[in-house]
C-alpha cells in the first residue's frame, strides 16, 4: 500500500529573529551562570500564525509559521525561565534550562483539542562531526500514538532505530535512548556516510502499520532532527508529516521548506 506523504524540509529560508538586551543582566536575563541556546517549532498545522516565542519580556523567536516551521536557537539565561508561545492559547511552560545546551519548544496538536500543547525537546550534544551524518528524533505527534522510527539507508527495513516512542519524547529520552539525544552519539565508533536516508514510521510493535514514509539527502558535517507532526486533518492514508530541519551547525535564519516527494514501498 502507498501513501501519499509530505516531508518538510527545512533549508535557509525566512525571517531572522528580533532579539533584545537587557541592561545590566545581558540578553534575555543572561547571568554569569551562561547561557541556554532556545528556539521554537510549529508542529500544529492549523493554528493560525505567524508565531512568536517569548522569554523574560523577550522576544527570542518570530514569523514562524506551517511554511516557515523553525526558530533559530536563540540565547536565554541559564536557570529558570518561562516559555510561552504567542498568539496561542497554550499556557506557558516554565523550565530550568542548562548552560550551553539547546533546547527545541513545539507547539503540537490542534486547537480546542486536549492535545494541544507545547513541549520542549532537549537538543543534548548536537555538535556537528566531520566524520558522519547525525541526528535526532523529536515526537511532536500526540493522535499518532506511540510508534516506532526507523532511520536507514537501503531497501531493507531494519530494526526500529527508536523503538516505541510518544508524543513529548525524543530519541535521548524514551528507556534505552539509541542517541543522547543524536545518533550516532559523539565518540561512537559508528559512522553514517552522506547519502538517501528513509524515515518510516510505523505503530509500536506493528511494523506493517505504516504511518509515514519518505526519503531526504543528509550529509556528514551537519546535526539534523526529525520532528513527527500530526496533519491537519489526519486519516489512514496519511497521520503524519515529518519537519526536517539542520539543528547543527546553527542557522541564522528561521528554516523553511515544504518538499514533496514520492512514498516507497517497503
Amino acid at each position: 500500500m502507498k501513501f501519499p506523504l509530505t516531508i518538510r524540509l527545512a533549508a535557509l529560508a525566512g525571517a531572522m529573529v528580533t532579539l533584545a538586551a537587557c541592561n545590566g543582566g545581558g540578553l534575555n536575563n543572561i547571568v554569569a551562570a551562561g547561557r541556554a541556546h532556545v528556539r521554537l517549532i510549529d508542529a500544529s498545522p492549523n493554528q493560525p500564525g505567524p508565531l512568536s516565542l517569548v522569554v523574560a519580556s523577550t522576544v527570542i523567536n518570530s514569523n514562524i509559521t506551517a511554511a516557515t516551521p523553525v526558530g533559530v536557537y536563540a540565547d536565554v539565561g541559564s536557570g529558570p525561565q518561562t516559555f510561552l508561545i504567542q498568539p496561542s492559547s497554550v499556557p506557558a511552560v516554565a523550565k530550568n534550562v542548562a548552560a550551553s545546551t539547546f533546547y527545541t519548544v513545539a507547539l503540537i496538536g490542534e486547537p480546542g483539542q486536549p492535545n494541544f500543547g507545547e513541549v520542549i525537546f532537549q537538543d543534548t550534544n548536537s555538535l556537528q562531526s566531520p566524520s558522519t551524518v547525525r541526528y535526532k528524533v523529536n515526537d511532536a505527534a500526540p493522535v499518532a500514538g506511540t510508534v516506532d522510527v526507523y532511520v536507514y539507508q537501503g531497501a531493507t527495513l531494519p530494526p526500529p532505530t527508536v523503538p516505541g516512542l510518544t508524543a513529548g519524547q525524543d530519541s535521548g529520552s524514551i528507556v534505552n535512548p539509541p542517541g543522547n539525544a543524536y545518533i550516532p552519539t559523539l565518540g561512537s565508533p559508528t559512522l553514517l556516510p552522506s547519502g538517501a536516508y528513509n524515515i518510516t514510521v510505523t505503530q509500536a510493535g506493528n511494523a506493517s502499520n505504516v504511518l509515514f514514509t519518505a526519503s531526504a539527502t543528509l550529509n556528514v558535517g551537519f546535526s539534523y532532527s526529525f520532528t513527527l507532526e500530526d496533519t491537519a486533518a489526519p486519516t489512514p492514508a496519511a497521520p503524519l508529516r515529518v519537519i526536517l530541519a539542520i539543528d547543527q551547525p546553527s542557522q541564522g535564519t528561521n528554516q523553511a521548506s515544504l518538499m514533496s516527494l514520492v512514498n516507497h514501498r517497503i
